[in-house]
C-alpha cells in the first residue's frame, strides 16, 4: 500500500485573503498617518482610524489559531498545530470518535477525539478543544479514506460518487 501524507493550512484561500486584508489595512492606516496632508484629514475622521486599526487588531486577536494552524494528515492520524509549534492536537486513527462532513459556507471535515458531534449543537462545535476543522478537498479525502477505519458521518452519496468517479 502506498503511503500518503499532506501538510497544509486548513483553509488556504481564506488564510491568504485574510492576510492580504490585514496587510492592506495596516498599509492604509500607516500611509494615512505618515503623509502630512492625509494625516490632517485622517485625524479629523476618527471612525476611519478605528476601522483601519480596529480591523487589524481584531484579526490579530481572533484569526490566527483557526487560519494559521497547520494540518498534518499521515498514517499516524491527523494533527493540528499553530504554525507547526503551538496549540498542538493529535488524533490517531484508532482513538478518533467521529469523522464528519458538513457544508456551512464551503465543504468542511471535522474530526473529534472524545465526543460525538451529533450530541453537541452545531454552533458549539468550534468551542470543543479536541476537535480539528479543515476544508474539504479531493487530495485530503484520498489520504483520509486510505487510513480512516470508520464511515464519514454526513457525507451525501452524490459527493461519494463524485469522488470515486474522479479517482478512476
Amino acid at each position: 500500500m502506498e503511503r500518503h501524507s499532506i501538510r497544509w493550512f486548513p483553509y488556504p484561500i481564506m488564510t491568504i485573503g485574510v492576510l492580504i486584508g490585514f496587510v492592506m489595512g495596516l498599509t492604509l492606516g500607516t500611509f494615512l498617518l505618515a503623509f502630512e496632508p492625509s494625516r490632517l484629514a485622517f485625524l479629523q475622521s476618527i471612525p476611519l482610524l478605528i476601522v483601519c486599526y480596529g480591523y487589524c487588531i481584531v484579526i490579530l486577536v481572533t484569526i490566527p489559531k483557526p487560519l494559521l494552524s497547520i494540518i498534518q494528515i499521515d498514517e499516524t492520524g491527523i494533527s493540528r498545530s499553530f504554525l507547526g509549534r503551538f496549540w498542538k492536537l493529535h488524533i490517531s486513527w484508532d482513538e478518533m470518535t467521529e469523522a464528519r462532513y458538513f457544508v456551512q459556507v464551503s465543504e468542511q471535515m471535522i474530526f473529534s477525539k472524545t465526543k460525538k458531534l451529533s450530541n453537541i449543537p452545531r454552533l458549539k462545535w468550534h468551542k470543543e478543544k479536541d476537535v480539528i476543522f479543515m476544508g474539504f478537498s479531493k487530495k485530503r479525502y484520498k489520504v483520509i479514506e486510505q487510513y480512516l477505519q470508520q464511515p464519514i458521518v454526513g457525507m451525501p452519496d452524490k459527493v461519494k460518487e463524485r469522488l470515486t468517479r474522479d479517482k478512476k
